[in-house]
């Protein structure tokens, strides 16, 4: 079973998707800010991270450049969920080499867990087979 850690401010948001992952399958905790998300990554590395990039504390791309940093937290993959349509915000999250990248209003759940289920599987692929790691900005309405 797959540990999937989502980092996400909102209440609102974070345990809908917790409880909605817990129901396919996966094994979930939750962060609700990047320094939660540090002191949870200090203890375990979960398969995947679902990560929230605008956020209190420490944002998502400060959490992005400090994992990727760190030679224990590089290579944890993350699928980044931003509200921002910023170019400047998109280009730092890119330039950390997250998988994919989500806008909030577009995607739907489907996507989404297609996604992590690319991802998964592209960590478990053994050493010398490719693994895509397209980054890419769903436009599809929810």
């Amino acid at each position: 079973m797959s540990r999937i850690l989502i980092v996400e401010d909102y209440a609102i948001t974070r345990e809908p998707l917790a409880r909605l992952l817990r129901y396919e399958g996966y094994e979930v905790d939750c962060a609700a800010n990047g320094v939660e998300a540090m002191q949870y990554l200090e203890q375990q590395l979960p398969d995947l991270i679902l990560l929230d990039v605008m956020m209190p504390k420490m944002n998502g791309i400060a959490l992005l450049e400090t994992m990727r940093a760190n030679e224990r937290l590089k290579h944890v993959p993350v699928i980044a969920i931003t509200g921002s349509q910023d170019s400047s915000h998109i280009g730092s999250i890119r330039a950390c080499n997250v998988l994919t990248i989500f806008s909030k209003s577009r995607f739907t759940i489907d996507e989404l867990l297609s996604e992590m289920e690319r991802c998964l599987k592209a960590k478990a692929s053994p050493v010398g087979t490719p693994v895509d790691h397209t980054v890419a900005i769903s436009h599809r309405q929810a």
